[in-house]
């Protein structure tokens, strides 16, 4: 039963697209390769890897990054060739249910 009072919709919580673009658009600034490598892997490097030299480290980084890319991509891919398969009367549900 009502109160009365209006109360804001309880919201879901985020998904998964939402949760990245929120840690892009959160994400700390970054001052060296070691620094933006651990930000990308979201661990601390161990020591072996933070001695190597920063021009090996970007590289790295730009592989990580390209990675994650690509993994996005097939991901939404497959999604989307997924939801083709689904009726359409239900199409809705299970794109909501996909993706967050």
């Amino acid at each position: 039963m009502p109160s009365g009072r209006w109360a804001p919709p309880r919201s879901r919580p985020p998904g998964p697209c939402q949760r990245r673009l929120r840690e892009r658009c959160h994400a700390p600034r970054v001052t060296d390769a070691a620094d933006r490598l651990a930000v990308l892997l979201r661990a601390e490097l161990p020591a072996d890897v933070a001695a190597l030299p920063d021009a090996t480290l970007e590289r790295f980084a730009t592989q990580v990054e390209a990675a994650r890319a690509r993994q996005d991509r097939i991901i939404a891919d497959a999604v989307e060739t997924a939801i083709a398969g689904v009726p359409l009367p239900v199409r809705g549900v299970v794109k909501k249910t996909l993706r967050g």
